[in-house]
């Protein structure tokens, strides 16, 4: 599909499947759940998919494709590692803030790019949207690592000791690591972010929007920043 705003039946069609996929995924990576934590996450994505519509009236679905799976990469691999730890242990849990933050991704990234296009140079546009997409995957990555290291989803504790590190100890661990080791993350890094880049060469492209679209996205992607810190 070309550049242009989309037919908003198409539109409207986008967003209830978008809609019933999250929900669905949501109770399934859920356990022991009632009736108000269905109505709660219902009502919770009704907001975040009226924000995503608007990029998504300019920016057809087919040109969001590495937008789309950072976002759901993000949204699912914690809830979908819990679930694999947990689902057999006699307690309840739900992730709704974790859809939440990859629904918000996909906002912040598809107006990102919609305003960007309009003032950047296509190469230019794709360093940015590959250097921030692949800042957000290493949370995902990060997660899928430590449970194939500890054979579980990383914990609070976990967490709060990894950003405890100190400037010093993580010298300490670069030097004593082993230098193949080291080329080899390099190297693997590098590798991602070319297979990065080259899905935004091709799904990317530039063509202009009015002023006042971009002024709405602008205003999107200050809020979206906002909550993202706060969270």
């Amino acid at each position: 599909m070309g550049w242009g705003m989309i037919n908003l039946s198409e539109l409207l069609k986008t967003i209830i499947s978008g809609y019933v996929i999250v929900f669905i995924l949501y109770y399934f990576l859920s356990k022991d759940i009632d009736n108000s934590d269905l109505v709660s996450f219902f009502l919770r994505l009704a907001p975040i998919f009226s924000l995503l519509a608007i990029p998504l009236y300019f920016l057809p679905a087919q040109r969001m494709i590495p937008i789309i799976l950072c976002g759901f990469f993000n949204m699912l691999t914690f809830p979908l590692l819990n679930y694999l730890t947990k689902r057999k242990e006699n307690i309840t849990f739900n992730f709704p803030y974790d859809f939440a933050f990859g629904l918000y991704i996909m906002v912040f990234l598809a107006s990102l790019q919609l305003v960007g296009q309009s003032f950047l140079p296509k190469i230019f546009l794709v360093i940015v949207l590959s250097l921030l997409e692949i800042l957000l995957l290493m949370i995902p990555v990060a997660e899928v690592i430590y449970y194939g290291y500890y054979g579980e989803n990383i914990s609070l504790y976990a967490t709060l000791a990894i950003l405890g590190t100190e400037n010093h100890e993580v010298k300490e661990y670069l030097k004593n690591m082993p230098v193949i080791n080291l080329i080899s993350n390099l190297l693997m890094l590098l590798v991602v972010f070319i297979l990065v880049a080259y899905a935004n060469v091709s799904f990317v492209y530039i063509s202009p929007i009015s002023s006042e679209i971009v002024g709405i996205l602008l205003v999107i992607l200050f809020f979206r920043v906002i909550f993202m810190v706060q969270k």
